[in-house]
């Protein structure tokens, strides 16, 4: 039998970038090039018009030559610009035109290369056309209400064995009357053109240094996963950073060669030597350096902030602002945290099969606590010299995500912190733990669920929860960054 703690960490530990990713097992992410094989190539989208390319399939779905027809498809990016490329974390609308005032359109979208597809059904509009900003769709599609990102987060995998995709590029069908009569492909990289990396081995720390493609200095960030261990984590948002124009070091903190093994005894210091290093950098403004993490990497980015007053912006997602077990040193004494753990629960998937709900594990740790370990536990947030982002899902059922942002929050508003540096806390409903940032833009209509250790796992939430969590924070993210590290 586990211990708790072990458990604890072990439950913890997810398949994809912990803190957020909606695709559990998403080979989209950034890999760690040590131990992953490259993605293969991905050939062109076909022109407009014309048969979809060998590498996609021709079965009269998405994919297929459209009927000869007036009807013309285009995307529009945020400004109302004609896109035919674009980061897949930024909102894409989808326009048609040349179609029949008052006719039913239906839009149909599938991810190249797999079976990820989604569709809504549309009214014409008295102009001809159908725009996916402007429009709710009829009862009955894949998702419902005025969305732009609808048909990309809505689209689920038609084998329930896929638990990932191999590209983020889309094709989207119009039909009338049972027909395709408009077929278009957008192109959606997961790292902005130019973006450069390079592995990073100084002073012990193992790293990727993503810088974008504009010229520098740049504010920069330092980004790390959560209890899944490694580089991806780090280095998936560190990518994603850079693309949205930081520079960004990604590390692993434990679980990878010369770093402790488990989550036990990570010394604060070695992030201090990565924020050093950062700093050190010619592309990096030194004044202007932030923390990003997700999930216990959400609890080290409040504790960091709270310890080095070189750290001016804090984002934490599915965070806590308790620690938990003896993960973390600083000055050689190990930070107090809450050793007790609880009885997860259990429930049934749409599977048949058991999963572990560990929210309720925690709750009860921290109901038999005492107010002195509590406070012992709790990140003194409020010393940090900056602003705090939090992001969260309410129906977690990881670890009480919203709730342990919180603690976090009340201290912060009570110090005085929040009206100084304008701290934000987002607590999404109907999002789980893996809401996320760089999750916008993808499929979210997957199982809300890992396996680790030969159990399963629920993170929580539901795919329109998620898409529109993931589509919100990133907006805030945008929004947060720019004044605070800009």
């Amino acid at each position: 039998m586990r211990s708790g703690m072990t458990r604890l960490l072990l439950s913890l530990s997810l398949v994809a970038a912990c803190g957020g990713s909606s695709t559990p097992e998403a080979t989209i992410t950034a890999p760690d090039a040590a131990t992953s094989t490259p993605l293969p190539p991905i050939p062109s989208p076909p022109p407009a018009g014309s048969p979809a390319d060998a590498g996609v399939e021709s079965d009269g779905g998405v994919d297929s030559a459209p009927t000869p027809s007036p009807v013309a498809i285009t995307f529009l990016d945020s400004a109302g610009r004609e896109i035919t490329e674009q980061i897949v974390f930024e909102a894409a609308e989808v326009r048609v035109s040349g179609a029949a005032p008052g006719a039913k359109l239906t839009l149909s979208a599938r991810l190249r290369g797999d079976t990820y597809e989604s569709s809504a059904t549309f009214l014409v509009r008295a102009d001809g056309t159908v725009s996916t900003r402007q429009q709710a769709p009829e009862a009955g599609g894949s998702y419902s209400g005025v969305d732009v990102d609808g048909l990309f987060w809505s689209m689920a995998p038609t084998d329930p064995a896929l638990t990932g995709f191999s590209s983020t590029d889309i094709a989207v069908r119009a039909e009338l009357d049972g027909k395709s009569v408009s077929l278009a492909w957008l192109t959606r990289p997961f790292a902005a053109a130019g973006v450069r990396s390079r592995h990073v081995s100084d002073n012990g720390l193992v790293g990727v240094f993503h810088t974008p493609a504009s010229p520098g200095p740049h504010p920069a960030i330092l980004a790390f996963g959560g209890s899944e261990g490694g580089l991806q984590g780090g280095d998936t948002m560190a990518s994603f950073l850079a693309s949205m124009g930081y520079a960004a070091l990604g590390v692993a903190y434990f679980g990878s060669p010369g770093l402790p093994k488990d989550l036990q005894g990570v010394p604060l210091e070695y992030l201090g030597k990565a924020l050093a290093w950062l700093a050190a950098q010619p592309e990096v403004v030194p004044s202007k350096l932030g923390v990003m993490g997700g999930s216990r990497g959400g609890e080290l980015a409040l504790l960091l902030g709270a310890v080095y007053p070189e750290v001016h912006a804090v984002v934490a997602q599915a965070p806590s602002a308790l620690a938990w077990g003896d993960a973390w040193t600083y000055q050689g004494k190990t930070i107090p945290g809450i050793m007790r753990y609880g009885t997860p629960q259990t429930a049934v998937d749409a599977q048949g099969r058991t999963v572990y709900l560990e929210t309720p594990a925690f709750e009860q740790a921290l109901a038999e606590s005492t107010a002195a370990e509590i406070d012992a536990a709790t990140t003194r947030v409020e010393k940090t010299r900056g602003p705090i982002l939090m992001i969260a899902g309410a129906a977690d059922s990881l670890w009480p995500s919203c709730r342990f942002a919180k603690v976090a929050m009340d201290r912060l508003d009570a110090a005085g912190h929040t009206a100084t540096y304008g701290d934000e806390m987002h607590c999404y409903p109907g999002a789980g733990h893996w809401v996320t940032p760089y999750g916008a833009g993808l499929p979210t209509n997957v199982p809300q669920e890992f396996s680790a250790d030969g159990l399963l796992y629920s993170v929580g939430g539901d795919g329109p929860g998620l898409g529109h969590g993931d589509r919100d924070s990133y907006a805030r993210l945008q929004a947060f960054l720019a004044r605070a590290l800009k």
